[in-house]
C-alpha cells in the first residue's frame, strides 16, 4: 500500500495532468480563487474517474481473457491431461 501511495504521489508530480494549461490559464485571469479550486477539482476528478474506469475495463478484459468457468485455461488442460 506505501509503494501504491508513494507511486501516486510521484505520478503526481510528473508533466502533463493539464497542470500546466490550468496554472496558465489562472495566471492570464483575475484572481477568482473559488473559481480556481473548482477548475483543479474538476480536473483531479476527471482525471481520477478516468482512471478508474481504464483499470475496471481492463480488469474486465484480462478477466474475461483468462478465465473459463472460474479457472484458468492452463488449469483446465492440466486436469484433462
Amino acid at each position: 500500500m506505501a509503494a501504491a501511495v508513494l507511486f501516486g504521489a510521484v505520478h503526481a508530480l510528473m508533466p502533463g495532468h493539464g497542470k500546466t494549461a490550468l496554472v496558465s490559464y489562472h495566471l492570464g485571469q483575475p484572481a477568482k480563487v473559488p473559481e480556481s479550486i473548482a477548475n483543479a477539482a474538476i480536473l483531479a476528478l476527471t482525471h481520477v474517474g478516468l482512471a478508474l474506469v481504464l483499470v475496471l475495463a481492463g480488469f474486465a478484459v484480462i478477466s474475461r481473457a483468462f478465465a473459463y468457468d472460474g479457472r484458468t485455461h492452463s488449469s483446465r488442460s492440466q486436469a484433462a491431461c
